[in-house]
């Protein structure tokens, strides 16, 4: 009898680790997700003060038949102009932290009828540029806040180099400040961006799911 306690309490254990694996994973394409701009940060510059460039995040939360890991699309615009479009695939291996490779992509969006959507959907590996040593890593606070970094995964930095984009995401706004080396840095830090429209549903997300924020 005390044997098969023993290895149910194990199990039951291991399902509630599993099951807060996932519900992190949840919590951050939660949060992570939609539109967010710095607007806001633009309109009450105080007088005199630098203005920063208009930054533009938009964060899609997929599930993609060629991989198994749940994902997030990640694109940056600065001043009208898309700098990046990435590939997050996320993991979770420890309770309430998150690590995701990058993976940079490539589109051909210059003609006129380009859909991003559909683009997407047809990704490949041809299209999926990544370096095994370019993790990102968050963690996930209990009020529902993520708290880490997310490396520059680009060409131009070598050795495993990568400057790192940190900062905090409160549930309805994200702070961060941009490594004073790349080339979105402007002499105005932090950046806060907040989410403007509706956000993206969340595939195989359980109809029990409650979100801390």
């Amino acid at each position: 009898f005390i044997r098969y306690s023993v290895l149910l309490v194990a199990v039951c254990v291991l399902v509630g680790q599993v099951s807060a694996r996932r519900n992190v994973i949840f919590d951050f394409m939660k949060t992570f997700n939609g539109l967010y701009t710095n607007n806001e940060q633009i309109t009450h510059v105080a007088p005199g003060q630098p203005i920063p460039d208009a930054v533009k995040i938009t964060f899609i939360p997929l599930k993609l038949k060629k991989l198994w890991e749940p994902v997030i699309y990640f694109e940056e615009a600065l001043n009208g102009e898309v700098k990046q479009r990435e590939l997050w695939v996320l993991r979770s291996d420890k309770i309430r932290i998150i690590t995701f490779r990058i993976y940079n992509i490539t589109f051909d969006d210059k003609s006129r009828g380009f859909d991003r959507d559909a683009a997407i959907a047809a990704l490949g590996p041809k299209d999926l540029h990544g370096k095994k040593d370019c993790v990102g890593t968050f963690l996930g606070l209990p009020n529902g806040w993520f708290t880490g970094g997310k490396p520059d995964c680009t060409d131009d930095y070598a050795n495993g180099n990568y400057p790192i984009r940190a900062g905090v995401d409160t549930c309805n706004s994200m702070i961060f400040n941009y490594p004073p080396i790349v080339s979105e840095s402007t002499p105005f830090m932090p950046i806060v961006v907040k989410p403007e429209g509706d956000r993206y549903p969340v595939p195989g997300m359980p109809a029990s799911y409650s979100n801390p924020c």
